[in-house]
């Protein structure tokens, strides 16, 4: 039986909001968070017990919804790119935001070139980033978009799209290793996730922000802070490699009581 399915069994309770209680099951998030002896689940107030984990080593499902986020925040507003990100953008590529959105468009003359978004070191113990993916680049194509964790330029952790698939890889020395494929889906993986545990990085995706499911995790030496970067490119020739669009950074339910 999946988690989600033995989590069915136990009541939801509403949250208060004002000093009164809400309709059952309302969400929870850092303004709204839930009373005292329930837990934030999925952005719903839950009498999941502390511990639960529904039969695996993992962790459940409260602590994944409730994780604060790392130091970064939606931005996209404006003409000019907030200071907490450094882009880059090579000949041939473009980067533009409108209505919250951010636009990363690779080149399509120029092979083996990024356009990417790096923010500054960030404490990531017990943290998580993540982001809602609004466009893909063209999935029929070797266009690529990712979400990378960085040590450096040449060494990161990424939940990658290319090609119509989904991947979970390591890079080292710019060689990419991929630990986990499947087929993109863009509605199933409409949001991409890092989330740091116990000195590991788990990568998830989510269709709403809130459910999330792991895709890949990997053990990273107790490093205390990364990077976060977003690009979109090509390793080959593409005619019309489409554009990737963001929002979202860091939205949704974080804390809990």
């Amino acid at each position: 039986m999946s988690r989600w399915l033995v989590l069915s069994v136990f009541f939801l309770v509403g949250c208060t909001v004002n000093g009164n209680y809400s309709a059952e099951g309302f969400a929870c998030d850092e303004q709204d968070l839930c009373p005292s002896g329930f837990d934030c689940l999925a952005g719903l107030c839950s009498t999941l017990p502390a511990g639960f984990d529904g039969g695996n080593d993992k962790p459940d499902a409260s602590e994944q919804a409730c994780v604060p986020f790392v130091d970064l925040s939606d931005t996209f507003e404006g003409a000019t790119l907030d200071a907490q990100w450094a882009p880059t953008t090579p000949n041939g590529t473009s980067l533009e935001q409108s209505g919250g959105v951010l636009r990363l468009t690779p080149g399509s003359i120029n092979p083996i070139r990024f356009v990417r978004i790096r923010s500054p070191k960030l404490n990531f113990a017990d943290r998580r980033a993540s982001m809602e993916v609004v466009q893909m680049v063209d999935t029929a194509t070797a266009a690529i978009a990712e979400l990378r964790v960085t040590i450096t330029n040449q060494d990161y952790f990424v939940i990658r799209q290319t090609g119509g698939d989904l991947q979970f890889g390591v890079v080292v020395a710019d060689t990419l290793e991929v630990r986990a494929a499947t087929p993109y889906s863009p509605q199933s993986h409409h949001w991409w996730q890092f989330r740091e545990s116990d000195g590991e990085l788990v990568a998830e995706t989510s269709p709403d922000g809130q459910s999330w499911t792991e895709i890949g995790r990997v053990t990273h030496n107790e490093i205390p802070e990364f990077r976060v970067a977003v690009a979109a490119g090509t390793e080959e020739l593409v005619n019309e490699p489409g554009s990737l669009h963001i929002d979202n950074v860091n939205s949704g339910s974080s804390l809990c009581e």
